[in-house]
């Protein structure tokens, strides 16, 4: 299984707000343990990274990403209370050394089970690989991070999962190609894909699906020559291979998704990839 790794981001209320914990000297060591988990703005990668660490049957533990033996911990099972004003306040969160206690597993679940959530789950977009030499990792997920290359926090709008140079990928859905193109400075070679109305039309017809994958090693029409703007796909359509063209630091596929009827990228227009993949994880081939 992978470990997800991420900023754990809770608050946008005018400056960016993530999870921090108290560090000692210039890293994180067991003197920690027992500290009390504050927000902070996002300015120290050693005091506020998190891994998400499967642990079977739905359930995770979050650890500091530069110190593993530290999780996020729970004080007993009890609600807690406003007027808790200590460490062993019933409901307080910290972190300590993982023992693998039941109040350290945490269930990671959609805020709501109808609705879009419901919706993009039951769409049962198409497993994008068919083949990779090296075993597949999500590398980065959805949601705010520290750029890789430009070191600035920034919404990362889509997932990026590591396999081997010249993988084939298939379209996730059947479609029309509108867009083929290159940027030197971000997407590299990329291929956007307008899905067919019949994944459009459950909550809302004018909803619109497009699919990107990103950094591909060479133009989808170069990979498949049938691939062009304009043309269908299927998901048994051979649309490109992974690469690390644009702004990339190794082989991978950036895969995204737009949702707002338009081709504007927006953070308001993506949603997590992985919210249309209820029943399989990227760290497979199938």
């Amino acid at each position: 299984m992978i470990a997800l790794m991420n900023l754990i981001m809770c608050s946008r209320a005018g400056t960016y707000r993530t999870l921090d914990v108290k560090k000692s000297g210039s890293g994180i060591s067991g003197l920690t343990s027992g500290c009390n988990i504050q927000t902070w703005t996002p300015t120290d990668n050693i005091a506020q990274l998190f891994n998400f660490v499967p642990l079977g049957n739905g359930q995770y533990k979050i650890v500091l990403k530069y110190n593993t033996d530290l999780a996020i911990t729970s004080y007993g099972s009890g609600n807690g209370s406003n007027d808790g004003r200590s460490a062993t306040s019933t409901g307080n969160v910290f972190v300590s050394t993982y023992t693998g206690s039941n109040n350290q597993k945490w269930l990671l679940e959609p805020t709501a089970t109808t609705g879009k959530m419901h919706y993009y789950g039951s769409m049962e977009l198409a497993y994008p690989f068919r083949g990779s030499t090296v075993p597949l990792e999500i590398t980065s997920g959805f949601g705010y991070r520290i750029h890789p290359i430009s070191g600035n926090l920034k919404m990362h709008k889509g997932i990026d999962i590591k396999a081997s140079g010249g993988t084939p990928l298939y379209s996730a859905v059947d479609g029309t190609v509108v867009k083929i193109g290159y940027e030197d400075d971000g997407r590299g070679n990329y291929i956007i894909v307008e899905a067919d109305y019949d994944y459009n039309n459950v909550y809302d017809s004018n909803i619109k699906i497009y699919v990107l994958y990103a950094h591909l090693i060479e133009s989808p029409t170069q990979t498949n020559s049938a691939v062009r703007e304009q043309e269908h796909v299927t998901t048994e359509t051979l649309i490109g291979k992974v690469g690390q063209t644009g702004a990339a630091t190794g082989n991978h596929l950036h895969l995204s998704i737009l949702i707002d009827g338009t081709l504007n990228y927006g953070t308001t227009s993506v949603t997590d990839p992985l919210a249309f993949y209820p029943n399989i994880v990227f760290d497979q081939l199938y």
